[in-house]
């Protein structure tokens, strides 16, 4: 009696998109939404890159 699965290919490096990217569709709302994001000017809107310490 064995304990492991035979017949599935061990050497496979991924079985999901490599990017999250991968998942979100072409047409998707979320796509407008990171380009607005994009365009905001996050050091005028008082954000910074690193937290207080």
């Amino acid at each position: 009696m064995s304990h492991f699965i035979e017949g599935l290919d061990r050497q496979q490096t991924m079985s999901l998109p490599e990017h999250l990217d991968d998942y979100v569709d072409e047409n998707s709302h979320v796509r407008a939404m990171d380009a607005f994001a994009d365009m905001l000017d996050l050091t005028v809107l008082d954000f910074n890159a690193h937290p207080p310490p």
